[in-house]
Formats: C-alpha cells, structure tokens, sequence
C-alpha cells in the first residue's frame, strides 16, 4: 500500500465490517471499538504520519483512548461523519495525498471527485493484517538467536 501524507477513516463505517466481540448493544461497540483502535494504533505509523478516525458519537471517547499514533475526531454539533471527513479532504492541501477508508459509496466518490484515494473498509482491514504479520514477523526475526547454543552455555559447569 502507498504511504499517504493523510489517513481519514470512517470509524463507524468500518466498524460494522470489524468482528465484533461476543454480545450486542454499546458495551459490545464499545470492545470492537477499543479492539479496532488497539489494532490500528499497533501499524499507523507504517501507513501515515496522520491518521485520523472519524465516529459519529456524541460522547467523549478520549477516556478510553490514549494514543499518539492516532487522532480521534468527533463531527461537531448538527453534523455527521460523512459531512465531516469531505470537510476534512477538500481542507486539505493536497488531497491527493490523502487516503479516506470507508464502504460508503457516496462518500468515495465525492473525495474522490476532490482528488483524494479511497479504499474500502474490507480492504484497508486487509491492509491492517498483512502489516501485523509483517510486524510480527519482523519481531520474530529480530528475536532469534544469533548463534547455536552449545551444552555448555545451558547447563553451565563442568559436564
């Protein structure tokens, strides 16, 4: 995947295609929430410098999220995500260095039409976990031993 000067998710977008935890109502929206951002916060930095998710929410959700990888953005009063991430693009600078997730064909075209790339929420979730293993594996190989033991090096002394 490109690296983008910008990233601007449509959080409650791609949480509906996220899995969700066991149970229903907000404290199972709330796991996936927590469990998505987790995620994401783990591999930003490999896709931007910025990345952004947009929720439609009318409650804080700083208390739950504490990250610099990541900024959470909430539509301000009588507006909704949608509205807001066009907003965002057609602000930016360069919107073709920008990069909006969601699923929400209206909202691709009209960045999209601004000069800005989409991608769509199963896509960018793909993205994610081909990063983790590729996080993961380079953990595993910067981990492994730099030389053969012998019998000496683990049971010390005279044999």
């Amino acid at each position: 995947m490109t690296r983008y000067a910008r990233i601007i998710i449509d959080g409650n977008n791609l949480l509906h295609r996220w899995p969700a935890p066991p149970g229903r109502g907000k404290d199972a929206f709330v796991a996936a929430r927590r469990r998505f951002l987790a995620s994401l916060c783990a591999v930003a930095d490999a896709f931007s410098p910025r990345v952004t998710v947009v929720f439609d929410s009318s409650e804080p959700l700083h208390d739950e999220f504490d990250s610099t990888a990541v900024e959470l953005v909430l539509p301000a009063a009588g507006l909704n995500a949608d509205f807001t991430i066009e907003r965002m693009v057609a602000a930016h600078p360069s919107p073709s260095g920008v990069l909006v997730v969601t699923s929400d064909r209206q909202i691709r075209d009209a960045v999209e039409a601004s000069g800005a790339d989409s991608i769509s929420c199963s896509g960018f979730m793909e993205e994610i976990e081909e990063k983790q293993k590729e996080v993961a594996g380079s953990v595993g190989k910067n981990n492994a031993l730099r030389f053969k033991p012998r019998m000496g090096d683990v049971f010390p002394g005279k044999l």
